[in-house]
């Protein structure tokens, strides 16, 4: 069958229930289940954060940090990659990460101009649709629906869940068309071959065992791998997957001239804080994300969403 479909799991079966099960109790539990084991929430962004938002209106600069804010850039990358089919030659990703809905009103709004009318063939999402996972998520789903209207995706739209996501996400954003990936695989078949898609939940504040046995249990084919920050690369790599893409950081976000992040909210892998690195024969991406956390600014770090085109080497 062509195009995008579901391989393990999805609604209603055994595992989806057991990882909805899990995934509740580590959000009641109020630590951070992170890589290298849980730890205390910290929570110190979020609490300075009017603190500095203050300070920037005093100085005269939130006006400026919001218009950043507000502005995202499309960027494009042709990618060469190993072994991609012959029947995927040119196929388009449209990597978004981090949108953050409820934080910045007109966010989805300015993203869907730039979308708009534009081909692609699958939209990949790495998680943080929503600004707290505690809300209700239906603001979040209608934000996406509305920078997604106009937008011409063949295959579809592909998403994980981010630190930021409730597992109470994932049915709308299902029921909105959009196939989610918890610790699940998917794949798109054209012409008799197909690109497989590793999904795995959060790994920031959200880890389990669970997205280290779908890294390796990936089904045979050219793989790619969908996690919200890059803290999982290594474990990607070895178990063979050929792309990854992430977000999490937002590149920075308030960044130092010549965008060099001062916080990078990661626990491990700090050096693959932005941009496109390798890790083994592993291309990777971590997007400067789409929108922003704790304080509704950027400087230095403009927000991005990636249309990648897959290519095979020369």
């Amino acid at each position: 069958m062509e195009g995008l479909r579901r391989l393990t799991g999805g609604p209603g079966t055994a595992d989806r229930r057991a990882w909805r099960e899990c995934r509740l109790a580590l959000e009641a539990s109020g630590l951070r289940h992170t890589v290298l084991g849980p730890r205390r929430s910290g929570g110190l962004l979020y609490r300075s954060a009017p603190a500095m938002a203050r300070a920037l209106r005093l100085v005269g600069l939130h006006g400026l940090g919001e218009r950043n804010a507000r502005t995202p850039v499309l960027e494009r990358r042709e990618l060469a990659l190993q072994a991609l089919p012959a029947a995927f030659e040119g196929y388009r990703i449209l990597h978004l990460s981090d949108p953050h809905f409820e934080n910045l009103p007109g966010l989805a709004e300015s993203a869907a101009r730039q979308l708009r009318d534009a081909a692609v063939d699958l939209v990949a999402i790495t998680g943080d649709f929503q600004h707290h996972w505690w809300v209700e998520p239906q603001a979040a789903v209608e934000a996406l629906a509305l920078l997604l209207d106009g937008l011409r995706a063949a295959d579809g739209c592909l998403a994980v869940l981010g630190n930021h996501d409730g597992a109470g996400l994932v049915e709308p954003l299902e029921a909105a068309g959009v196939l989610v990936l918890v610790n699940e695989h998917a794949a798109v078949t054209r012409g008799g071959e197909r690109l497989i898609f590793t999904g795995t939940d959060d790994p920031a504040c959200f880890f389990t065992a669970g997205a280290l046995s779908a890294l390796e249990a990936a089904p045979e084919g050219l793989r790619i791998a969908l996690v919200h920050s890059p803290e999982l690369a290594q474990p990607a790599a070895a178990a063979g997957h050929s792309l990854y893409l992430c977000g999490h950081t937002h590149g920075g976000q308030i960044c130092l001239p010549g965008g060099r992040p001062l916080v990078t909210q990661l626990t491990v892998n700090r050096h693959l804080a932005r941009g496109w690195w390798r890790q083994g024969a592993m291309v990777g991406h971590t997007s400067r994300g789409l929108g922003s956390a704790n304080l509704s600014v950027r400087f230095n770090c403009p927000p991005a969403m990636t249309l990648i085109t897959c290519r095979r080497p020369a």
